[in-house]
């Protein structure tokens, strides 16, 4: 059996206070958003939905960090690319690159 994790965004209206506009403004988008964590099983049924005030800005690695469900060790799990270093949690900085990662 097999989940797939993924995180879907969702243009909400502007914000009236400065913040909260400052907060909610996702650059990949370029509009207001919030951001879902969904896990789905191989049928595609949604089995789990994070809280729906992520906001975002924030990085999918980071929302799953703070609110991912807790699922038997056995069961494999796929990811998109915004869960990068998931299933590896060490990641080992390259001392000449630091901005690259050894894998």
């Amino acid at each position: 059996m097999a989940f797939v994790d993924c995180t879907a965004e969702q243009e909400i209206p502007r914000p009236k206070n400065r913040l909260r506009r400052r907060l909610y403004y996702s650059g990949k988008k370029k509009k207001h958003t919030v951001k879902n964590l969904y896990t789905a099983n191989q049928k595609g049924l949604p089995i789990y939905k994070s809280k729906h005030r992520q906001i975002g800005k924030i990085n999918d690695y980071n929302i799953y960090k703070k609110s991912h469900p807790d699922i038997p060790k056995d069961v494999e799990r796929m990811f998109d690319l915004g869960f990068l270093g998931v299933e590896n949690k060490k990641t080992i900085r390259n001392k000449n690159h630091p901005y690259l990662l050894k894998r």
